[in-house]
């Protein structure tokens, strides 16, 4: 792959990967978020890999191989409990969710392997 345009992806994926960091920082400093005593296990396992995801996409920002992994990874694993715990059934809203926060763990993904390739190649 051409070079500028890895350097294209790369930026964008940066740039998207903002966005549910962003969200992230903002909710937790939300008043609801201090009742945690009140989370059920699902919603704690919700949370954990939420936040393992985010964390994720900002490891990514300097190794994006790994950190594109570890979003996607927590990511898989959040929509599968969830359709699991959810008799196979997921909120749509949750679903959007999750394809705002894998859309930048893909493109990490694609521009470390295209990094990976070009550097293979020369």
């Amino acid at each position: 792959m051409d070079e500028k345009f890895v350097a294209v992806l790369r930026w964008a994926a940066r740039l998207l990967s903002l966005i549910p960091i962003g969200i992230l920082i903002g909710d937790l400093f939300l008043p609801h978020m201090t009742e945690f005593s009140i989370m059920s296990p699902d919603q704690w396992l919700n949370l954990i890999l939420v936040i393992l995801s985010v964390v994720g996409l900002a490891i990514a920002w300097r190794w994006e191989g790994l950190g594109g992994i570890i979003s996607l990874v927590s990511l898989s694993l959040l929509l599968f409990t969830n359709l699991a715990l959810n008799g196979g059934n997921i909120n749509p809203i949750g679903f959007l969710a999750i394809l705002i926060v894998i859309f930048p763990g893909v493109l990490f993904v694609v521009c470390w392997y295209s990094s990976k390739s070009n550097m293979e190649m020369t």
